[in-house]
């Protein structure tokens, strides 16, 4: 049965879990009438008690001649007390059979719930849509990296991890805007968690998401971010939000458009010359990534790799939905920062299974880049890292990769699969806070 905690998305959801099915209902009706049963059995007066009654004065107590009808024999105390033993045995038996219908109805429908999560192709359960709109924003940054909105990615050979996350089907989380969608629609990932702590990077993400639900064709929609598709852009905004989220989105839409249309020809460009397809030059992968915007499988997420309370947030709604997170993609960020508690344990509670995957990129040249790159890419089993963040006090990233990744015959890409060197004293791993704690 949904834990607690579960309930932001399951307890207003009209769950089965707390209502009794008819087909179980027998249970029920049997532990009433056993109830009364015992009841009666220990309420009935002693055997041979005489029942006396107080009589007006003057009156006789001569009970008037009459044939009177024998009485039926009382049970003995004896008796008693063995009928209601076995009231009660047949009570605690009932409640067992119904606490077992009970518990079984909810792990059917938490099973009938998580098979619909992870399958792309239906609207997400409204359960899980809640929960996963519920997760926590971190607060906003006080500053930005280079003080710099990142409108659109600065790496150019995500193909690189295509080979391998090519049909995954995990639950992808991600930092920054359009490679996301790339790598999504690649993985065929049924659930998109897109994250930065930029609330301008969320804001073009709901940018993409209006366009999405609106253009049919992957040309269409590059050409929908041109001069000439703003005004229709600016209808349909205002047919979705109020003030003063309109206002937010149209102003994002104004300084970020031209950036984003530019990338998303270039993109669109470079992969066909290498004939790989995406969603911005293939029907299907396109109506992957539309139809998960139109069965709300998409999230928007302000949030820090590094803080307290939205990394913390997704761990544990995607536990108590029995969700599995598939990959993790943390792009370049952790070129930005040494591995500190806080992210070691955002990394530790995730939960990930054995095929889940991080998916990184760093700026190292010794690495090894991909020709005309700027970034090594690097595929790391997921559960591994976790355990390098519980375990090691190896400081970063950087010396994580030129110590340990494995070269692959592609220039630019390696991979990390090497068990964790246990250090004494093991690092500092940051607690869960109060406000997250089980």
């Amino acid at each position: 049965m949904p834990s607690q905690s579960t309930n932001r998305g399951l307890r207003d959801s009209g769950a089965p879990m707390l209502d009794i099915d008819r087909g179980n209902a027998g249970p029920f009706c049997l532990v009433f009438v056993l109830v009364l049963i015992v009841s009666s059995c220990a309420n009935s007066p002693t055997c041979g008690d005489s029942c006396t009654t107080e009589t007006a004065p003057g009156t006789s107590t001569q009970a008037p001649i009459q044939s009177q009808p024998e009485s039926p024999q009382q049970p003995t105390p004896e008796e008693r007390s063995a009928t209601t033993a076995e009231a009660h045995k047949h009570l605690q038996h009932a409640v067992s059979v119904a606490d077992e219908s009970t518990v079984e109805a909810a792990h059917r429908w938490r099973e009938s719930i998580r098979a619909q999560a992870i399958d792309p192709e239906q609207p997400l359960p409204d359960p899980v849509r809640r929960a996963l709109a519920d997760i926590e924003f971190d607060p906003p940054p006080e500053s930005l990296t280079r003080d710099t909105h990142y409108w659109v990615s600065n790496e150019d050979h995500h193909y690189l991890f295509r080979p391998t996350i090519d049909g995954h089907g995990g639950i992808y989380l991600g930092v920054g805007t359009d490679q996301n969608y790339l790598m999504g629609a690649w993985a065929k990932s049924p659930i998109l968690l897109l994250m930065d702590f930029d609330e301008q990077i969320r804001n073009v993400h709901h940018l993409y998401g209006i366009i999405f639900q609106h253009v049919d064709s992957p040309q269409e929609f590059i050409d929908q971010w041109a001069q000439s598709g703003v005004d229709e852009i600016h209808s349909w905004l205002a047919k979705a939000y109020d003030e003063p989220r309109l206002g937010e989105l149209e102003n994002t839409l104004d300084i970020a458009r031209q950036t984003i249309h530019w990338r998303l020809r270039t993109t669109a460009n470079a992969y066909q010359e290498r004939e790989i397809p995406t969603f911005l030059t293939d029907q299907d992968q396109y109506d992957f990534v539309r139809d998960l915007w139109k069965h709300d499988r998409v999230f928007p997420i302000r949030g820090d790799l590094t803080a307290d309370t939205t990394m913390v947030d997704i761990a544990e709604t995607l536990r108590d939905l029995d969700l599995n997170l598939g990959l993790m993609y943390p792009s370049n960020a952790e070129q930005y920062f040494d591995f500190t508690p806080n992210y070691r344990r955002n990394i530790a509670i995730q939960p990930f299974d054995d095929t889940s995957l991080v998916l990184r990129t760093r700026s190292i040249r010794k690495l090894g880049y991909p020709e005309d790159g700027d970034y090594h890419y690097n595929i790391h089993d997921a559960q591994n890292f976790a355990d390098w963040m519980k375990r090691s006090r190896i400081k970063n990233s950087a010396r994580l990769l030129l110590i340990y990744n494995e070269q692959s015959e592609t220039d630019g890409l390696s991979f990390i699969n090497h068990e964790p060197e246990h250090t004494d004293p093991p690092p500092e791993v940051a607690d869960i806070t109060e406000d997250h704690a089980p």
